[in-house]
């Protein structure tokens, strides 16, 4: 008499799923590796503007309900130095920053916000290859606000009398966000140009080089590179998240399916969880739950 063959049971692992109106996130808890030391401890200071932190401000855009102030279209501003007004140490523009929103939540202490800190190199101007910090901002819970008066404000706080370019503009809708939010909030910084390849030869280069070095070195390790303005306000949406355990086929075949969708993706299974901007984050949530079905439960 022959032995009954029983179906090997397939491994599985916790994973973490979120679904939050545009958003929704898988995370694998991977298993321990005992050779490997333990990660954590205290937080260094910040120097770049890291994956890790863009796909977090990525991910906080996607949970943000664009229709919630649908009396107050949310606002896109940009705020930027003059050559003559560039700040010696970022901590000076942090300030500037904070000052901005500060006068902003007086007027309306109902507004939120998601700033982002952006430097550049100056390829031009009166200080070519000097690096200059500029905000972007996008603004809820505010009444459209005229240029001019955002200029004015913007000049009085950094104590300026000669132009500054400003901008500010109403959003469209949540692709116009993400437009921009891609394009310009979270931008992966460009490589900065050497000195020499800014400046024309004088006897004054050396000089120059120097000075450049000295300024811009506060600049390696300037803080924050983003920040929420008044987060109690923040029109996130409503997030679902469950905890569950999956096996290795429903966590490669949905990965898979999100890398048909997404050209940057890796089609490769595995153990990996994944981040989908997407228009309607139910779909996918419940095509997670069909792979559940059909490798877990059945």
């Amino acid at each position: 008499m022959s032995a009954i063959r029983t179906k090997k049971p397939l491994p599985h692992y916790e994973v973490q799923i979120e679904t939050c109106h545009h958003l929704m996130v898988l995370n694998v808890k991977q298993p321990v590796d005992p050779d490997k030391p333990a990660r954590g401890g205290r937080r260094g200071r910040v120097a770049a503007f890291s994956d890790a932190s863009r796909r977090r401000l990525l991910r906080l855009f996607a949970r943000i309900d664009y229709e919630k102030h649908s009396h107050h279209k949310p606002l896109l501003i940009t705020l930027t130095y003059p050559d003559l007004k560039i700040p010696s140490h970022p901590s000076q523009a942090q300030a500037h920053r904070r000052s901005f929103l500060e006068r902003l939540r007086r007027a309306f202490p109902e507004s939120s916000g998601i700033w982002r800190r952006e430097q550049e190199t100056r390829k031009s101007g009166l200080f070519p290859g000097r690096i200059a910090p500029h905000f972007h901002m996008i603004i809820f819970g505010v009444p459209y606000i005229h240029h001019d008066t955002i200029n004015q404000m913007w000049r009085e706080i950094i104590n300026c009398t000669g132009y500054c370019r400003t901008d500010i503009q109403a959003l469209k809708s949540y692709r116009h966000a993400f437009s921009y939010v891609s394009k310009y909030v979270a931008k992966i910084p460009d490589e900065e140009l050497p000195a020499d390849f800014l400046i024309e030869d004088s006897d004054e280069v050396e000089e120059y080089r120097v000075w450049l070095s000295l300024v811009n070195g506060a600049y390696l390790h300037a803080g924050r590179w983003w920040g929420v303005f008044n987060k109690d306000f923040l029109p996130l949406a409503e997030a679902i998240i469950l905890q569950m355990k999956a096996c290795k086929k429903t966590i490669s075949d949905f990965r898979r399916a999100a890398a048909k969708s997404w050209r940057g993706m890796s089609r490769k299974g595995g153990l990996f969880g994944c981040s989908l901007f997407v228009t309607n984050a139910d779909k996918w949530f419940d095509y997670w739950l069909y792979l559940v079905f059909e490798n877990d439960v059945r």
